[in-house]
């Protein structure tokens, strides 16, 4: 069972990863990459198992850190299953994580 002290030291941690995730982040605009560590898969697959523990650390980061982060659905074709990208930036900057999003999009929608 969790004391409140085991809470207050677990808040302590992640209020600590939260600053260093900034200083680490702070030479760059934004972090551009796959929402998950692999392609689509058709409905009634199993889920491939070792990619679970991936993605859970991957939005554990964004989301302690206080980063904003949109997802993408990527198409390789008509035939092709999506492939998601996620765009994460600093904490605070809401608005870029959007702009960039859409910027992304447009230029997919014109490479095709």
């Amino acid at each position: 069972k969790l004391t409140d002290q085991d809470l207050a030291a677990a808040e302590r941690r992640i209020a600590d990863f939260a600053l260093e995730s900034k200083a680490t982040a702070e030479p760059f605009d934004a972090v551009v990459m796959a929402t998950v560590a692999c392609a689509s898969f058709p409905h009634g697959e199993r889920h491939p198992y070792h990619i679970a523990d991936l993605t859970a650390i991957a939005i554990a980061i964004a989301t302690a850190a206080g980063a904003p982060a949109a997802s993408l659905a990527l198409t390789a074709g008509a035939e092709s299953l999506p492939i998601g990208l996620q765009v994460v930036c600093r904490p605070g900057t809401d608005l870029r994580v959007c702009q960039l999003a859409a910027a992304i999009e447009l230029e997919l929608q014109r490479a095709h």
